[in-house]
C-alpha cells in the first residue's frame, strides 16, 4: 500500500473508473513516482512494460532514445482483450525525437493500451505531449500521514523520527529510505 496525500488519493480515484490514454504523475524527487506508477498500471490491469532512461556509454546522461519509443510503438500494437498499461519513468529525460514518437503512440492508440509517464520535471516535456496527457501532482504528504508511514516502518523513536520527519519533509520514497537506512 502506497501512502498518498489525500489529495492526490482523490484523484487517482477518480481516474481510476474513467482511465485516460496517458496519465503523468509529476512532483518532487522524493515522492515515489515510479512506485506509484507500478502500483496504479497493476490496478488499471496489467503492467507490460516500465521504460527506463538509459546510458549508452559510462560518460553519458541517461535518457530515452527515439529508438526506444519506436520500438514501444512496435510492442504496444499487439491485439489486446483487456488493459495493459507502460510506465514510462523520467520521461522529461526522452529526447525531442523520442517525444515526437511517442505523440504517434497517443495520436494512434491500440485499444488497451495506457501509458503513466512520470516526471520531477513535466516543464521539459513538449508542449504538445504535455497537453495530450492527463496530468496528477504528486503531493509530498502532511505531518500526521508521515508521521503514520514511519511508524508502519518501525520507527518508533521518538527523536529519531522527528529528524526523519525533517530531513524528509513529506516525501514518501525519501521517508523509506532513511526509515531502512
Amino acid at each position: 500500500m502506497i501512502t498518498l496525500h489525500e489529495t492526490t488519493k482523490n484523484q487517482l480515484r477518480a481516474l481510476s473508473t474513467q482511465k485516460p490514454q496517458a496519465l503523468l504523475l509529476f512532483g518532487q524527487e522524493g515522492t515515489g513516482l515510479k512506485t506509484l506508477a507500478v502500483e496504479t498500471a497493476k490496478d488499471w490491469g496489467k503492467l507490460l512494460e516500465v521504460v527506463e532512461p538509459v546510458a549508452k556509454t559510462k560518460s553519458s546522461l541517461p535518457a530515452i532514445s527515439v529508438e526506444t519509443v519506436r520500438a514501444l510503438y512496435e510492442r504496444t500494437r499487439m491485439k489486446l482483450d483487456f488493459d495493459h498499461t507502460v510506465v514510462i519513468d523520467d520521461a522529461d529525460l526522452m529526447s525531442d525525437a523520442a517525444q515526437n514518437a511517442f505523440l504517434k503512440l497517443l495520436e494512434e492508440p491500440a485499444a488497451h493500451i495506457h501509458f503513466i509517464l512520470t516526471s520531477h520535471r513535466p516543464e521539459s516535456l513538449l508542449a504538445t505531449v504535455r497537453s495530450r496527457v492527463q496530468s496528477v501532482h504528486v503531493q509530498p504528504l502532511d505531518n500526521a500521514t508521515s508521521s503514520r508511514l514511519l511508524r508502519t516502518l518501525g520507527v518508533t523513536d521518538e527523536k529519531i523520527k522527528t529528524q526523519l520527519l525533517f530531513i524528509a519533509n513529506g516525501l514518501p520514497a525519501e521517508l523509506s529510505r532513511l526509515a531502512n537506512s
